[in-house]
Formats: structure tokens, C-alpha cells, sequence
């Protein structure tokens, strides 16, 4: 049972990884695997684990719980593969004022201003 699953999973994560990296992030670096891979892992735990408890906890329709859980996992694993993995995004940049939150966009147009 679990060698039908691996194959399969680890098809579509790579898959998921290569799209990914390349429409969204704009990033062709394969070595970056491994980050996806955890940050992969730790979305896809934590939306099992949330469906169960919304579904046998909370007695909530298996699909409603599937289409309340979507959203939230997709935007955290955005911000965790913009931060973990292809870090685009840093989240603390020490400025004169403070602390704040810059892309990899602000920074290039910084750099090099139209």
C-alpha cells in the first residue's frame, strides 16, 4: 500500500516543485528541491490535521472542510516557499525606521531604477 502512494506523490510534488519554482517564482535553481520539499511536507501535515479535527471534532461535511482549509493552505504555502524556499521575500529588513517586510522586487528596483 505505501509503494503504490510513493511513487504517485512524489511524481506530483516534483512536478508541483518544477511549475512552481519556474511560472510563480521565476526560478530555475533545481537544487531548491529539498526546501520544497519540507515546506510541501509541512502544509500537506498541517491540512490533514486540520481537516480531521474540523471533520470528527467539529462534525463539519468532509467537503465543506476540505474547501474551508483551501485557501489558508494555499496562501501559507506561498509565504513559506516565498520565504523558505526560493526567498523572494525576506521578512526583516533593519531599516532607519524599524523593521519591514521587502521582495526581491523592491530590492532590484532599488538597485536599478527605471
Amino acid at each position: 500500500m505505501f509503494g503504490r502512494g510513493l511513487f504517485p506523490s512524489s511524481l506530483a510534488s516534483s512536478s508541483t516543485f518544477f511549475t512552481t519554482g519556474r511560472i510563480v517564482f521565476n526560478n530555475k535553481d533545481n537544487w531548491l528541491i529539498i526546501r520544497f520539499i519540507l515546506v510541501y511536507a509541512v502544509t500537506m501535515s498541517l491540512d490533514v490535521f486540520v481537516l480531521k479535527r474540523l471533520v470528527e471534532n467539529m462534525t463539519i461535511n468532509k467537503y465543506l472542510a476540505g474547501a474551508l482549509t483551501t485557501i489558508p493552505i494555499a496562501l501559507l504555502s506561498f509565504l513559506l516557499n516565498s520565504v523558505f524556499t526560493f526567498k523572494t521575500i525576506k521578512l526583516c529588513k533593519k531599516t532607519a525606521k524599524g523593521y519591514m517586510m521587502t521582495t526581491n522586487a523592491e530590492q532590484t528596483q532599488k538597485k536599478y531604477p527605471a
